[in-house]
């Protein structure tokens, strides 16, 4: 943690602003931070940017959500809770190598009851062993407490995971794609049919209860990132602090932590515009990219974008560009085309 607060006075004495419209305390499980030290890098953040305009989040693991816990949380100015769970389902949750907490239900409850109403729920889709009626056991559970807002991903394996030492074993069965596509359709047909705003990949919202933090990455809207191996986007600068943790303690506070800096040209700006734009589900607006960026530059898009509407993957309504139902589910092939 004091680290972490030398690096958060260097960013105030060298990017001067002094607002910001959301904070979001995550990437690791902070709240597993006792709420003392929490609570002491909070108001040092607080001395340096007196407002947060909207939305300060916090990812928390569901066994450290207590009523103290949520107290704490809540005086510090934290408004949102975003929640690891995972599942419904012990056997799942244990696959995950996770901790089940029977008693999840109460807990949100809590939540509520102390007045933080605005939290989000993860849930992960296409875990070994899983099946359809173990998602719509789930999925009634998720419905039955009705939370604002749910993150819903497929599991995706990497390499130095613990899925991905047992897929390399080859003790892993996993759901076959079919399978996978349908627990996704299932889930989000169930989701919009209770009132759910589809409105990105894998975000699901009740109305007003959109991540405004999340949004802005896919904005492309500029962003600090304080901690191990945290990224930032500053004035088409890209950034990250290093992975090692000998080298963030001793260089935190300094540009020395800082590796892998570029400059962001225009066409690659365009490119990811297009590509973080279309994981909203309402897709781009092609006039806001022009101004935005060049005319020219978009030039330069346009054979890709019509080669992906011709294949049925992208659909354009007047000003608006988006993935189709199609494109949804096989939208990293537009996306391979927008790399530059």
């Amino acid at each position: 943690m004091e680290a972490l607060t030398r690096e958060l006075r260097f960013t105030a004495q060298h990017f001067h602003t002094k607002e910001w419209t959301t904070l979001y305390l995550g990437g690791g499980t902070p709240s597993f931070v006792p709420v003392k030290k929490l609570k002491i890098w909070m108001d040092t953040f607080y001395r340096y940017y007196p407002k947060v305009e909207s939305e300060v989040t916090l990812e928390a693991n569901p066994e450290d959500i207590t009523k103290e816990n949520i107290r704490e949380w809540k005086s510090m100015g934290i408004n949102r809770i975003s929640i690891g769970l995972q599942s419904t389902d012990e056997k799942m949750v244990k696959k995950c190598g996770r901790a089940f907490i029977s008693d999840w239900k109460e807990r949100i409850r809590w939540l509520r009851e102390e007045g933080i109403l605005n939290f989000s729920l993860d849930l992960l889709l296409a875990l070994p062993g899983q099946r359809m009626q173990d998602v719509e056991k789930m999925t009634d559970q998720i419905l039955d407490i009705k939370p604002p807002h749910l993150s819903v991903y497929s599991l995706i394996l990497e390499e130095k995971t613990y899925f991905g030492y047992l897929a390399r074993q080859g003790k892993l069965l996993l759901p076959d794609e079919d399978l996978e596509r349908n627990l996704v359709h299932y889930v989000t047909e169930r989701l919009k049919n209770a009132g759910y705003n589809h409105y990105e990949l894998s975000n699901f919202a009740l109305p007003g209860y959109e991540a405004i933090h999340n949004s802005f990455y896919w904005e492309r809207i500029p962003y600090l990132g304080l901690g191990l191996g945290a990224a930032s986007h500053w004035e088409e600068l890209r950034w990250k602090n290093s992975d090692s943790l000998q080298r963030y303690l001793k260089l935190a506070g300094t540009e020395e932590l800082w590796e892998d800096k570029e400059k962001i040209g225009m066409v690659e700006a365009m490119s990811e515009a297009l590509i973080l734009g279309l994981r909203k589900i309402e897709g781009v607006e092609i006039s806001r990219l022009k101004n935005r960026y060049d005319e020219k530059i978009f030039e330069e898009f346009k054979r890709d974008i019509r080669k992906n509407i011709q294949r049925g993957i992208l659909e354009r309504h007047g000003d608006r560009l988006c993935l189709s139902p199609k494109g949804i589910d096989l939208g990293d092939i537009a996306n391979r085309d927008f790399f530059r």
